[in-house]
């Protein structure tokens, strides 16, 4: 119960701010209520000895881990049934868990980010923060590893960075100029086609204003369609462009709008010669 005290007193310092953390003394009132809350807590929290050995854990960190608090006593965090990988999926060297980390530095970890299997093959994703704090018992160095489960938020990250590069690939690849303007006329998006035509990088383009892009001429003369189109109303139109070369294009053009919940947020272009 007395590394309980000094764990939570760590937690406390996380709360506060410091790095180091002493035994955060208390009545054995206090220390049963502090057990509560440490049991109660929403994050993960294990107690590891110096040598990386597990010597407490709370009921969310036995729910996270795939373990019951009795099984995980005396393990280490390294142990390799966890198949501990980092945030880009390769494997993770024991020296390199936030704990051990944490130990070897006596320095403080925040947002770190691993991938443990919790049985069955699954992998589940962790955010953890570890606080060093002092053993009342012997006085040797603890350190509390609090941590949540980001598997979720995770898994929406990756499938939105293969839904854009999908997406990417795609719209880079069409016989024409694919584009998307917010509604208060920045560029969303573009495809390669508008690096070629306006001479730009994607970098250049990206948050540009339509104004800023295609001139004050060009922008005055279809300023009608782009109201049009933030009003909800589709624009279908022929027009003729000077082209890299100097020569005519002609060019079929759709301001398409989109909508969110009803509401406009802004349009797709699509021109094809």
């Amino acid at each position: 119960m007395t590394i309980l005290v000094s764990s939570l007193g760590a937690l406390k310092n996380l709360r506060d701010g410091s790095a180091g953390a002493e035994p955060w003394p208390s009545s054995p009132g206090e220390t049963e209520y502090l057990r509560t809350l440490f049991e109660v807590a929403a994050a993960g929290i294990v107690v590891q000895a110096e040598d990386g050995r597990i010597i407490d854990a709370n009921s969310e960190a036995e729910r996270l881990l795939g373990l019951s608090r009795a099984q995980m006593m005396g393990l280490a965090s390294i142990d390799p049934r966890w198949k501990a990988v980092d945030e880009s999926g390769a494997d993770l060297p024991g020296e390199q868990h936030p704990a051990i980390v944490a130990l070897r530095t006596g320095k403080s970890i925040d947002g770190a980010v691993m991938g443990v299997e919790t049985g069955g093959g699954f992998r589940r994703w962790l955010e953890v923060n570890c606080r060093i704090s002092t053993n009342p018992n012997g006085g040797e160095r603890i350190v509390v590893a609090s941590f949540i489960d980001v598997t979720k938020s995770r898994r929406r990250e990756v499938e939105l960075t293969v839904t854009t590069d999908f997406v990417r690939t795609i719209a880079d690849n069409i016989p024409g100029m694919v584009a998307y303007w917010t509604k208060d006329l920045r560029c969303g998006f573009a495809n390669r086609e508008h690096e070629v035509v306006f001479g730009r990088s994607w970098s250049e383009l990206e948050g540009i204003g339509l104004e800023d892009l295609i001139g004050a001429k060009m922008f005055s003369q279809g300023k009608a369609r782009y109201e049009a189109v933030l009003r909800g109303e589709n624009q279908s139109f022929q027009r003729t462009d000077v082209g890299p070369d100097g020569r005519d294009t002609f060019r079929w053009i759709q301001y398409v709008p989109h909508r969110v919940n009803g509401e406009v947020q802004g349009f797709f272009v699509l021109s094809s010669d």
